[in-house]
């Protein structure tokens, strides 16, 4: 089944499009444990929309899934609640086990309340970003969630919003800020852009991500409900910045009544790769 298969890293359907192919035969990424004898890489895959289905499931554990991901920084619990059934109906199907990640959005701040459509935006023309939560979002004004104010920012700061993977220019804007006002901040749009997709992030190396909590409180409704339901495997800490935020999780994950369950944290900014001895101990 294996050497059928055609297999796609990347985020796909109405998440971007952006697509790796990858051999037939995953296998090939699995190195040996020598010592222990047995594979020491562990294979990661996403279920999606377009990989919820028991079958195609059946056929990424043939290949060699080890762990699956339920990204839970978009759609419902419901959704990936499908997908979890259909994950244990394709381990019966195969007689392979893999574990569950529920994996969290942490401190990544996104644009809130956008419309059906694209939101595009023109060079030259001015957003602004507010953290007012109950706006809605427009090719004028971006609310951002989990910021409580823009005030790290200056003018002259660059702003990067677009697909979670930033797969094409034309897919994320490049902002220039030009004033900034405690919850607002104003910006000049360098190119233009369409925002789309199931989520939209928000980047910045200014921002004081050390001054937001590791989880917010979508992240704790998931393991309070569907995390403790369920008793996935290990919960995903985007956005780990220390050790502290590790300790932070399991102290959540013991409230949740989910002592067993492991943190996996993700080294994503240049705070935690300084840190890394500290959160892996």
């Amino acid at each position: 089944m294996a050497d059928q298969m055609n297999v796609l890293a990347g985020a796909g359907g109405s998440m971007g499009k952006t697509f790796e192919k990858l051999p037939s035969d995953m296998k090939h990424v699995l190195t040996s444990g020598s010592a222990r004898g047995f594979l020491a890489s562990k294979l990661i895959a996403t279920l999606g929309p377009s990989s919820s289905d028991a079958n195609v499931i059946a056929g990424l554990l043939r290949a060699g899934m080890k762990l699956a991901r339920l990204d839970f920084t978009w759609g419902t619990a419901e959704q990936h609640q499908v997908a979890l059934d259909n994950l244990n109906t394709a381990m019966e199907m195969t007689q392979i086990s893999c574990a569950v990640i529920l994996d969290t959005r942490g401190r990544q701040p996104i644009v809130l309340n956008r419309p059906d459509g694209p939101i595009v935006l023109t060079a030259g023309s001015t957003v602004t970003l507010t953290c007012d939560q109950a706006r809605r979002a427009s090719a004028s004004l971006l609310p951002v969630s989990a910021l409580p104010n823009f005030s790290s920012l200056s003018p002259g700061d660059r702003v990067f919003v677009g697909q979670a993977l930033f797969a094409s220019e034309s897919l994320s804007a490049a902002l220039t800020v030009t004033a900034v006002d405690g919850p607002t901040a104003t910006c000049v749009v360098d190119r233009d852009a369409s925002l789309e997709g199931l989520q939209v992030t928000v980047h910045c190396t200014a921002f004081d991500m050390g001054a937001l909590p590791p989880l917010c409180a979508d992240d704790i409704a998931a393991i309070n409900g569907f995390g403790r339901a369920n008793g996935v495997d290990f919960v995903a800490l985007s956005y780990t910045r220390s050790a502290e935020d590790v300790a932070a999780v399991r102290a959540q994950l013991q409230q949740a009544g989910l002592p067993h369950t492991k943190v996996m944290a993700k080294i994503e900014c240049l705070t935690a790769v300084k840190a890394h001895k500290e959160i892996i101990d």
